[in-house]
């Protein structure tokens, strides 16, 4: 990430976990709300100098069909709007 920082005018902020499947072989990749998986925002703010330099971000998330549209896009504004206060909480 260092190597291309300087180069950096916009990122996609995206969380995710790994998960074992139900059947106890592989592992799923998966998106989740920022702040309960393993991306850490701190060092891509951080070597992206996001805040100083005004970097634009978007919020791009992995989620996964709900068994429904209405129950994925409730799902999906849940996540939205916690993305968009853990996003807001670390700018102040």
């Amino acid at each position: 990430m260092e190597a291309v920082a300087p180069y950096v005018c916009n990122v996609h902020v995206k969380d995710f976990a790994f998960s074992r499947r139900d059947d106890w072989v592989g592992f799923t990749l998966a998106g989740c709300p920022l702040g309960e998986g393993l991306l850490d925002y701190q060092h891509l703010v951080t070597a992206t100098r996001a805040t100083e330099r005004g970097l634009s971000q978007i919020i791009e998330h992995w989620l996964r069909w709900q068994g429904d549209s209405a129950s994925t896009i409730r799902t999906e504004n849940e996540w939205n709007l916690h993305n968009l206060r853990y996003l807001r909480s670390r700018a102040e």
